[in-house]
């Protein structure tokens, strides 16, 4: 087991091992579907990390899914969600993001607020990894029939 993700955000003096950590809470759950486990408190050091890991995992993908994990974090700083915002606008291949938040509704509320925020064009929120999975294949179905 590698080092335990603590509930700080984390900065430029993080050592190289808990970047690794951090890096791996972004991976591939299918061929174009990335999960992105948020950090517990999100900083812009650890975004700027999940954007590496995010651009080289779908750098050479036509399109890409993302289902995203935010059962234990805390609401983003505004600047971690300008950060946000500057990342996610920067992928041409990113189709719908599927977040969840087990059944807490006020985040629910707040993921709506940062994701429309952020700019991203097609996202939905759910209570569970279960339904966020279910939408995205809605939306692969959907992406294939309109080619």
């Amino acid at each position: 087991m590698g080092p335990i993700i603590e509930k700080k955000p984390y900065g430029p003096m993080t050592r190289p091992e808990i970047i690794k950590a951090i890096k791996d809470r972004v991976y591939f759950l299918e061929d174009d579907i990335i999960m992105w486990k948020e950090m517990p408190i999100a900083s812009v050091f650890s975004v700027k990390k999940f954007g590496e890991k995010l651009r080289e995992s779908v750098n050479d993908l036509n399109k890409f899914y993302m289902v995203i994990d935010l059962t234990e974090t805390k609401r983003p700083t505004a600047s971690v969600r300008s950060e946000l915002k500057n990342l996610y606008s920067s992928f041409k291949n990113f189709k719908h993001a599927a977040v969840f938040t087990g059944s807490n509704f006020m985040l629910n509320i707040a993921a709506k607020f940062v994701l429309n925020f952020v700019g991203l064009q097609s996202y939905s929120v759910h209570k569970t990894l279960e339904e966020a999975l279910k939408e995205i294949e809605k939306h692969k179905k959907k992406d294939l029939m309109a080619i």
